[in-house]
């Protein structure tokens, strides 16, 4: 986990790569090539995030252009985002409480095709 301090606010970047989440083998890792494409991964994000958490204000950010020919970063993009969310869910939650509601929700996606997730979580 890193973190980041801007404006006053702490933002919880987690990088989290393919090979490093339990798969064995490249034939374990699921095939994502079929929802890269045309903001469907970004589209599947919002969906999951407003089913379980009901929020007030939800903002899901593709930041893959910035991070062209790093790794995780594909041709095709939606590898990198950030998300800032503020949900009544999230009330008498820790910041890092918050942070594991979210990547527990997205689990899937963090698992696939995205390679990064900022995210910035308030009641």
């Amino acid at each position: 986990m890193v973190f980041h301090s801007a404006a006053g606010k702490v933002a919880l970047c987690l990088l989290l790569k393919r090979n490093h989440i339990g798969y064995t083998s490249l034939q374990q890792q699921p095939q994502w090539n079929h929802i890269m494409s045309d903001g469907q991964v970004r589209q599947k994000i919002i969906d999951k995030l407003t089913q379980a958490f009901a929020p007030q204000d939800l903002e899901v950010i593709d930041e893959s252009h910035l991070h062209a020919g790093h790794s995780g970063a594909r041709p095709e993009g939606e590898t990198h985002f950030r998300v800032k969310v503020r949900s009544e869910t999230f009330e008498g939650t820790t910041l890092l409480a918050r942070h594991r509601l979210i990547n527990d929700t997205l689990a899937d996606e963090l698992a696939g095709p995205v390679h990064a997730l900022a995210i910035e979580a308030k009641v």
